[in-house]
């Protein structure tokens, strides 16, 4: 993870949220051979695929990623979203205020052969974004 720090603090957060992620990750962030199976039998006896042969995340004009967010364990993941109460979860907030290119490769959705070719977002600002995880 090149230059990453995970600062970790367990009970009691002065830092604001459990674990605070920072620095740089050497030669940016890259994901092989992704791929989601949906087994729902609604949509028929094999469900479908969604595949990407490689995710490639770096800093807009950069060869690394630079990391920055909060990762937090909260009894109430609404509340913490901004929105009504619901059980709580994991909150992930991102704190970089730099840009972001993500380049998915040979995306593929149903099957292996229907390829939808390649996607590249460019410049993504996710500053102050968040990301709730909770169960059911």
């Amino acid at each position: 993870m090149g230059g990453a720090s995970l600062n970790i603090q367990l009970g009691n957060t002065p830092q604001g949220a459990m674990i605070k992620a920072s620095g740089s990750v050497t030669g940016g962030l890259s994901i092989t051979g992704l791929k989601l199976h949906d087994g729902n039998t609604a949509l028929g006896p094999l469900g479908g695929d969604l595949g990407v042969s490689v995710i490639t995340i770096k800093d807009t004009g950069g060869a690394n990623l630079t990391l920055g967010a909060s990762i937090d364990v909260v009894s109430d993941v609404g509340a913490a979203m901004g929105g009504a109460s619901t059980p709580g979860g994991l909150v992930v907030t991102s704190t970089s205020a730099v840009g972001t290119n993500i380049m998915l490769q040979n995306v593929t959705l149903g099957s292996a052969s229907s390829t939808l070719g390649d996607l590249e977002l460019i410049n993504v600002q996710t500053a102050g974004t968040k990301i709730a995880i909770m169960g059911h």
